[in-house]
């Protein structure tokens, strides 16, 4: 049970109180454990197996309740919602209604005082991914979504003339991305204790591949098998079988597995320690793939 299946009348289920109707009708049932799907932001196809980062949240998944329950967003701020329908997450609609809120969401913790401690203590611990990724993530606003291997060169390539002016013309947008990884980490850091209240322990996934249009691939190129231009040189995807008579084309890149021992893969490493923070017990997607590599 993916947590943007979960109901409620925000367009797309999330960490807030469905979530934890879920929990108790678990417990109530007798289960033991809940198995969900990555929780990464999606980015072709909105598919949780293509995901911007490997590492941080999908800010689309941050409760609107919880916030309002936070003094992060007031009652006006929720009075604009769209007719989402109920059976499926129509995305583009749902974007757009949910980005503004969370701008706004940032806006209101600026000119306020809570959470500001908490913010620079999440900020410290996590530093290691989250500089990278909120750049990112502010780098692809700036040209209108691309992946990275679409920038133009200085960007593309990581030239720091290029990322230090990005940064420091763009520090608002960045510092933006930053609380929204805090906000989705804080509800789902209360979320977890919930259930393990419940006795209820949550199945991660953790997928073979990462998407070629990620943070992971445009910061540690070296790891994957690409062009000099980014592109990719192979793509990921299985032989005909039984479920296919053509095989499957993913298309996300490979790795360089002698690249990865060398560093005594540490990207793995940091990579499964991050998720197990998160989770109880993680699922390796493809793991028959992953052991035969």
């Amino acid at each position: 049970m993916h947590i943007t299946s979960l109901p409620n009348q925000y367009g797309i289920g999330d960490l807030g109180p469905g979530a934890y109707d879920w929990v108790d009708t678990l417990a109530d049932m007798g289960c033991a454990y809940w198995q969900i799907l990555p929780t990464g932001p999606t980015g072709y196809a909105n598919s949780p197996y293509q995901c911007l980062s490997a590492i941080a949240g999908n800010p689309l998944m941050i409760s609107p309740e919880l916030l309002l329950r936070d003094q992060i967003l007031n009652e006006q701020d929720l009075n604009y919602l769209p007719d989402f329908p109920v059976e499926i997450v129509d995305f583009p609609n749902l974007m757009s209604w949910k980005n503004s809120l969370l701008r706004v969401a940032f806006q209101n913790f600026q000119s306020g005082t809570y959470l500001k401690k908490e913010f620079e203590e999440f900020k410290h611990e996590e530093k290691d991914w989250l500089n990278d990724f909120a750049l990112y993530m502010s780098l692809k606003e700036h040209f209108a979504l691309d992946s990275w291997a679409l920038w133009p060169r200085g960007f593309r390539d990581r030239l720091p003339g290029y990322i230090d002016k990005h940064i420091f013309e763009n520090e608002k947008e960045i510092e933006k991305h930053k609380f929204l990884q805090f906000l989705f980490f804080r509800q789902w850091d209360e979320l977890k204790v919930y259930a393990e209240e419940k006795k209820i322990k949550i199945i991660g996934d953790l997928p073979i591949y990462v998407a070629h249009d990620s943070v992971d691939v445009w910061v540690n190129r070296s790891l994957f098998k690409l062009e000099k231009d980014g592109s990719l040189e192979a793509l990921s995807g299985v032989p005909p079988d039984f479920f296919s008579e053509d095989g499957q084309l993913w298309g996300n890149p490979i790795y360089k597995w002698e690249e990865h021992a060398a560093e005594g893969y540490e990207w793995w490493i940091n990579r499964l320690t991050k998720l197990i923070k998160m989770v109880d017990i993680i699922r390796i997607d493809h793991f028959r793939g992953f052991a035969g590599f």
